[in-house]
């Protein structure tokens, strides 16, 4: 047969990989099952079914039909609605202080709800289940089978599947089971994608889709030296994957692991001009005065291509100027060298600079907020929370000092920081030790009243919030209208 027939519809719409059938004399004509195959890829699950009735008594033992009817039954079962959740976006906004988020991120926000008529799904499930068990050799119809169980709300089942298999699954399938694992992320059922990548690691421990999930999980738990570690260890199993290595060199200059970065970067310079400029600054960071060359070479570079990037232009010239000074840098001019590098959107140059600052001063209260708002900005919000934590620390010590930020100011961030990991009663304690202090954020309040119930609670907390000013006395006023109150109450 020519082509993954069997789940071709389950698979297009998660972006599986294809397998390949074995010919079996009890199979169906090529020609019929690719007809049908396309029939169904656009939809045409009626016609499919009204032709699977004779194909069906013809073929009987035909997995690729018996799956192409599971697919069928299971779209007929279902009723989709698309959700937005509103929850998840609050914290979320409220997290990134006031940093846009773009289109795709906002997406992030939008999934289909699926509800079932039980009696067609269940009969689906078992067409898809009898179908993987009695066809060994076709991994397409196991990853298949364990997708549909997934997409249907039957995890157990799913993970039961995995672990029985007695062959074991080739790159490919593993790399489409890592797919679904990272669907599961992307829908924020992060335990569950945890479950996956647990029960796929107990059988292959050592695949790279294994340790790529693994550390996807790592860096929604906020544990990014672990992902980076994962991702290292997938790195090197995948000898050529770009965008694998150029994602944990990435994580690796955030979280200011610059030996790492270092390691991943320096087969990867003569490729791009962005590794080369993100090599320059972990080699910059580790090894002061050691990159004097490189940022004229990199300008030149700039220079000849034909869509030079502006932003590079400038970390260019800001490094070429740093190191050419006789002067030693301050912990105040490394800080506004990172806040240039800020709003160009340097993040990396930005962390490495503020890197430098705190080194020179460790205390220095500007330099650990501006960490956390680059963090935020990323939603790194562990880390976001570390340097935040850092800052009060700093700021306790001396409260007349040279800061512009108060210990009720910064008390006041880690408040919404927490709210944005979901962490509302840690939360709640740090609002209020802000609040002591003069500084509240009642539109928090306000949301965690109304997550939990009490709606009169948070229109108090909303119009509070409104009369405050500022970004949050919109999201405010939007709440009230949502709940039919009046800006005058």
């Amino acid at each position: 047969m020519s082509m993954s027939k069997s789940t071709l519809l389950l698979l297009s719409l998660l972006a599986l990989s294809s397998g390949t059938a074995t010919a079996q004399e009890t199979s169906a004509p090529d020609e019929l099952v690719d007809r049908l195959g396309r029939m169904l890829a656009r939809g045409s699950c009626l016609e499919v079914l009204e032709e699977l009735q004779t194909a069906r008594s013809d073929f009987p033992s035909d997995p690729d039909l018996a799956t192409f009817e599971a697919n069928c039954r299971l779209h007929r079962a279902r009723t989709a609605t698309r959700v937005f959740e509103i929850n998840r976006y609050d914290r979320e906004r409220v997290g990134r202080a006031g940093f846009p988020l773009d289109s795709e991120e906002m997406n992030a926000f939008y999934h289909t709800e699926m509800t079932y008529d039980e009696s067609e799904k269940q009969q689906a499930l078992e067409l898809f289940r009898t179908a993987a068990e009695q066809n060994p050799s076709r991994e397409d119809l196991h990853v298949g089978a364990i997708a549909a169980f997934v997409a249907s709300g039957e995890f157990d089942t799913a993970i039961t599947l995995l672990k029985n298999r007695k062959r074991p699954l080739s790159k490919p399938a593993l790399s489409d089971l890592g797919r679904i694992a990272q669907d599961l992320i992307q829908a924020d059922k992060i335990d569950r994608a945890r479950e996956l990548a647990a029960a796929m690691a107990e059988k292959y421990p050592d695949a790279s889709a294994v340790k790529i999930v693994n550390a996807l999980v790592a860096i929604e738990d906020g544990q990014l030296v672990q992902a980076v570690r994962y991702f290292s260890e997938a790195s090197s199993q995948s000898k050529g994957n770009q965008a694998l290595a150029a994602r944990t060199a990435w994580l690796s200059l955030m979280s200011r692991q610059w030996q790492q970065a270092v390691d991943l970067l320096t087969p990867m310079t003569g490729e791009d001009l962005l590794f080369e400029a993100w090599f320059g600054i972990s080699r910059e960071r580790l090894v002061p005065g050691s990159t004097k060359n490189v940022w004229p070479a990199l300008s030149e570079k700039l220079a000849q291509a034909g869509h030079p990037e502006p932003r590079l232009t400038v970390l260019c010239t800001q490094m070429q100027r740093v190191l050419s000074s006789s002067r030693p840098p301050t912990a105040e001019m490394r800080l506004r060298g990172a806040r240039l590098f800020q709003k160009q959107g340097l993040f990396v140059g930005a962390i490495a600079e503020i890197d430098k600052a705190l080194e020179l001063d460790p205390d220095y209260v500007d330099a650990w907020l501006a960490l956390a708002k680059i963090y935020r900005a990323e939603s790194m919000y562990e880390l976001a929370l570390e340097a935040i934590d850092n800052s009060i620390r700093a700021a306790a010590k001396s409260e007349n000092g040279s800061s512009s930020y108060s210990v009720g100011e910064l008390s006041r961030e880690k408040g919404r920081v927490l709210f944005a990991l979901g962490r509302d009663e840690p939360a709640l304690e740090a609002l209020d030790a802000a609040r002591k202090r003069g500084y509240d954020a009642p539109y928090v309040r306000g949301v965690i009243a109304l997550q939990q119930g009490d709606k009169k609670e948070a229109v108090s907390h909303f119009q509070a919030a409104l009369d405050q000013g500022g970004m949050e006395s919109e999201w405010a006023k939007a709440k009230l209208e949502m709940l039919s109150i009046g800006q005058d109450g």
